[in-house]
Parts: structure tokens; C-alpha cells; sequence
């Protein structure tokens, strides 16, 4: 049982493309105009068997995202349908989710590159940031229901209070 090494492993020696590293600077800056044809570039021009092939595809959908695009979610989505290695994938499909108030599908995302690489910070400081939703108050009704979210508060305040 003759296994290949991780391409995931320090020192494999999987090469960048040089057209993602130029876009990641400019992201970096938060650029997006100027990242968005590195990107776009990485991801076509890359090859089906390249390892950082959906990571290319993720960051090209994410910056059209940020630019106001949203056809861009789609390539993110795109990129996580097959990725098992890389958490980043799942980490820019769930800022692309937040970016469209999709809170289910960021968290969702968090999960998935949680389960890959449980020590990701950026996916550990989203779901840090995304709080957790206490449980509706009256399970029998939707949590947007108007007398679950009127009890909700209600509680939250009066538990607030007699905390301090």
C-alpha cells in the first residue's frame, strides 16, 4: 500500500501560481479590482490535477463577492464540493456567505473547515464573532415567529440586568 505524500505537508513542494501570489497581495490590500484578474487568471489557467486548484476558484469567487457580484457565492460553493484538504476553501465561502447575510451557509462553512483543520484561526474567529443562538423560547414556533422573537428580547434584557 504505496501511499503519496500530503500535498498538504510542509516541504511537499506544490508550487503556487504565480498569478494567485500577485492577487493575494492585492487582496491583502484589500484591492479588490486589482486582485480579481490574478485570481480569475489562477483559476483558469490552472490545471484539473493542481491541489490549490479550489482555492484559486474560492478566492475568485470571493473577491467578486466583495466587488458586489453576487454570481461570485457560486464559485465559492463550487470550490467547497470536492475540497478535503485546504479549511481556507470553507473559510472564504463563509466570509462570501456572511458578506450576503447568509448566516446559516457561514456557519455551515465554519463547520465543514472546523472539520478539517480544527485549529484554522480565521474559521475559529468567525464562528467566534457569529455568536450561538440560544434555543427559541416556544420550540413549537418558527424562531422569526413575532411572540418568539418579543419573549426573546424580553428574557435577554431581564437576564442581562440580573447579571450586572
Amino acid at each position: 500500500m504505496n501511499q503519496e505524500p500530503s500535498p498538504w505537508a510542509p516541504g511537499a513542494g506544490v508550487r503556487l501560481r504565480e498569478e494567485y501570489i500577485h492577487g493575494l497581495k492585492c487582496y491583502r490590500e484589500r484591492n479588490w479590482s486589482g486582485a480579481l484578474p490574478f485570481f480569475r487568471c489562477a483559476d483558469e489557467r490552472a490545471d484539473p490535477h493542481d491541489v490549490h486548484r479550489n482555492r484559486y476558484t474560492s478566492y475568485h469567487g470571493l473577491v467578486r463577492v466583495y466587488m458586489g457580484d453576487v454570481a461570485g457565492i457560486n464559485l465559492c460553493r463550487q470550490a467547497t464540493v470536492d475540497e478535503q484538504n485546504d479549511a481556507d476553501v470553507f473559510h472564504n465561502l463563509a466570509l462570501a456567505e456572511l458578506r450576503q447575510s447568509n448566516r446559516r451557509g457561514a456557519f455551515l462553512a465554519v463547520s465543514e473547515g472546523l472539520s478539517i483543520m480544527p485549529a484554522h484561526r480565521g474559521l475559529k474567529r468567525i464562528r467566534e464573532k457569529m455568536g450561538v443562538r440560544r434555543r427559541p423560547l416556544l420550540a413549537f414556533l418558527h424562531r422569526d415567529n413575532f411572540l418568539n422573537r418579543y419573549l426573546g428580547k424580553l428574557t435577554y434584557r431581564t437576564a442581562g440586568k440580573r447579571r450586572t
